[in-house]
């Protein structure tokens, strides 16, 4: 679905390779209101940790490359840095070796998240219709940024054209 869903966004053909994780019981959706500080101890915590990771919008089982990713297209970099160390530290995983993965997550993410948003935008009357169109625009270019080289992607990584207007579902290309 990443390279479906990055061709219509971007009109570019998504050219990273899906990197191989282990797959976990993943929550899936990391958006910022499901998430609250702990009372005691301080931290965070997320409300619904279990309500998405096998739903019928996410692909069950998969890499925990996704949940960091999706942290910090949400959360901003501050707030996934801080997520990954604590991963990196308490699974033992080097962040080296997320690197790849947290890269092709972080544009598979934002892409279906985009691509949900249009959707919901079609489905939904004004104004909700606006903040999905918003919010669908918003992921779009954190998708099209997240494939230019760059220090972080690697030599030649990304897509193989420069990146078109998006359109709105049912609008003709010209």
């Amino acid at each position: 679905m990443a390279q479906i869903n990055v061709g219509r966004l971007l009109g570019a053909e998504l050219k990273l390779e899906p990197p191989a994780g282990v797959p976990v019981a993943l929550d899936g959706r990391m958006l910022g209101p499901e998430w609250g500080l702990k009372a005691e101890g301080g931290g965070w915590v997320k409300f619904d940790g279990t309500d998405h990771g096998d739903d019928p919008f996410f692909p069950g089982p998969a890499d925990i490359a996704w949940d960091l990713a999706a942290l910090e297209v949400e959360m901003g970099r501050g707030f996934g840095a801080a997520a990954l160390e604590a991963y990196c530290r308490l699974s033992g995983e080097s962040r080296g070796g997320l690197e790849p993965r947290l890269r092709w997550h972080g544009v598979a993410y934002s892409a279906y998240r985009a691509t949900f948003c249009r959707l919901a935008a079609t489905q939904a009357g004004a104004p909700e219709a606006a903040r999905f169109d918003a919010a669908a625009e918003r992921y779009r270019q954190v998708c099209a940024a997240r494939l230019k080289p760059g220090p972080s992607a690697g030599a030649g990584a990304g897509i193989s054209s420069a990146p078109q207007p998006r359109r709105r579902a049912g609008e003709e290309r010209s």
